[in-house]
């Protein structure tokens, strides 16, 4: 699914450019018939969340899971940012 591609593309754009450095991360797709859940986890400098809102990129990709009933959720753990996204797969018929 396209939109599953956009969101990854765009989950590694957000860890290139926020990440501390090193520059750790991890990505998990699980994908089956019915569902996508995306967990991107990154290290992150303390603190970035309070002072970075969603930029344009991730408030746009939340919008799109939202608006197919799924979610995109970030939280900042310590020193690392877990974002997990849940998007339902509609069968086409």
């Amino acid at each position: 699914c396209a939109q599953i591609e956009y969101i990854c593309r765009e989950l590694l754009a957000n860890v290139k450019k926020h990440a501390a450095k090193p520059k750790e991360y991890a990505m998990n797709v699980m994908l089956n018939d019915h569902e996508c859940h995306i967990t991107c986890i990154n290290s992150a400098q303390r603190g970035i969340l309070a002072n970075l809102q969603l930029g344009y990129g991730l408030r746009f990709h939340k919008m799109l899971a939202e608006r197919v009933g799924g979610t995109f959720k970030v939280i900042e753990d310590d020193d690392s940012w877990i974002i997990n996204v849940h998007v339902p797969l509609h069968a086409e018929k």
